[in-house]
């Protein structure tokens, strides 16, 4: 059988662009760190274990917060004084923001 007459051959290939034309044009209205983000899922692929659009909206919210917090651990090992406070004061902050996601 030729392949344009092969059935869903055209479909899956018209949806296939379809997917790369709407990827381009929602990379180009991105900030870079949502660009990375977007490859990065992109690359992993996304879990198979029946998450909702719900629970990956909010595991997207999580990622920013999750990558400061562990900006965070890291300025705590060197910090003291004021300064360690200010950070235990934003991990606390996160933690809530997080829970409330």
């Amino acid at each position: 059988m030729s392949p344009e007459l092969r059935p869903g051959l055209f479909a899956r290939a018209a949806a296939r662009i379809r997917a790369l034309n709407t990827r381009r044009r929602a990379e180009a209205e991105l900030d870079e760190d949502a660009r990375r983000l977007m490859s990065e899922i992109a690359v992993e692929g996304v879990p198979e274990d029946g998450l909702s659009a719900e629970e990956c909206v909010r595991e997207l919210r999580r990622q920013p917060l999750k990558a400061r917090m562990a900006e965070i651990q890291k300025r705590l090992a060197g910090a003291s004084g004021e300064a360690q406070e200010a950070l235990l004061a934003e991990k606390t902050r996160l933690v809530r923001q997080m829970t409330g996601l």
